[in-house]
């Protein structure tokens, strides 16, 4: 018997709605972050940075092709790494 436990966050409820972060993006200071003031500001308001350059082509792929891998490994499986999506069974995120 699988279990199903309610972790408390917004976004997993049934009701879809835009939500304010509970807990800061950014932890410490800013300027102390391996980022320039911009991104930092950026990454602390929306939750996250686009780096248009950060990987080749090649590696996007493969990148992809991995993440496949990992999700179809854990699809379907009940494992306690796996999230998945409580209608539908689609794997949301997988924690290794």
């Amino acid at each position: 018997m699988i279990e199903t436990t309610h972790y408390g966050y917004p976004s997993r409820e049934k009701e879809a709605a835009i939500v304010k972060r509970r807990e800061p993006v950014l932890h410490g200071k800013p300027e102390a972050a391996a980022l320039s003031p911009e991104q930092a500001r950026q990454f602390d308001e929306n939750g996250f940075l686009v780096l248009p350059s950060l990987f080749s082509s090649e590696e996007v792929a493969k990148l992809y092709q991995e993440m496949e891998n990992v999700r179809d490994e854990f699809a379907g499986t009940g494992r306690a790494e796996a999230i998945t999506e409580r209608d539908s069974g689609a794997v949301r995120s997988v924690f290794i």
